[in-house]
């Protein structure tokens, strides 16, 4: 059986605190399982959509993790982890380093590390085909995000939706401000980890990317 992604809970099991009553235990469910062969490019879009649907991955202010773009599979990137100001976000093979995690402040920003600094995803202006790049922080309007529930993610300012430009898939491919329309080069999956209590919770709507298979 092919295990394709996960999301893991506080729940499940028997592993309880010595004096009982709290289950510190983690259930985990799984996006879907195959007995024999891969499952097709058509019921994994479904199950993406399902997952966008029941809401995981709008989820909340503090959520940390990457972002996946349900069309190419692939995670928003700060190329080579610079700290440039202006370096273009653009999508590449989801590897798990931090210049791929993000986390979403209180105040709507989508903050990465850099290198050793903290930068925000920023729009360069407010209309269709302005770049997304990282910038340093300072709170305008044009660093403010908007996740909904059916996986975009919109620009505050301008009302525009983060977009794959021309609806790419290859590594390196940059992102850029487009007209929502709700298309899968609009929509992303995000994984998140919230700490409770001195113990790490993780949820994951991302499915594996094809690579590796």
């Amino acid at each position: 059986m092919e295990k394709q992604g996960a999301i893991i809970l506080g729940s499940g099991g028997a592993c309880c605190k010595p004096d009982g009553g709290t289950n510190l235990s983690a259930g985990t469910f799984y996006e879907g399982a195959t007995v024999s062969g891969r499952p097709s490019d058509a019921t994994e879009n479904a199950v993406q959509a399902n997952i966008i649907a029941a809401g995981y991955s709008s989820g909340g202010s503090g959520a940390t993790g990457a972002m996946r773009s349900v069309a190419a599979g692939r995670c928003l990137d700060v190329n080579a982890g610079s700290t440039t100001a202006g370096t273009p976000l653009q999508i590449w093979d989801c590897n798990g380093g931090t210049n791929q995690t993000w986390t979403r402040t209180a105040s709507g920003q989508l903050t990465v590390c850099s290198g050793d600094s903290t930068r925000c995803a920023a729009a360069s202006g407010t209309r269709t085909g302005a770049a997304v790049a990282i910038t340093a922080c300072d709170g305008g309007a044009g660093q403010r995000w908007q996740f909904n529930a059916n996986g975009t993610v919109t620009d505050a300012q301008s009302g525009l939706c983060l977009d794959v430009n021309g609806a790419a898939t290859a590594n390196g491919t940059k992102t850029i401000l487009w007209t929502c329309h709700g298309g899968g080069s609009q929509q992303w999956t995000t994984g998140r980890r919230a700490c409770t209590g001195g113990r790490t919770r993780r949820f994951e709507s991302n499915r594996p990317s094809k690579a590796g298979r």
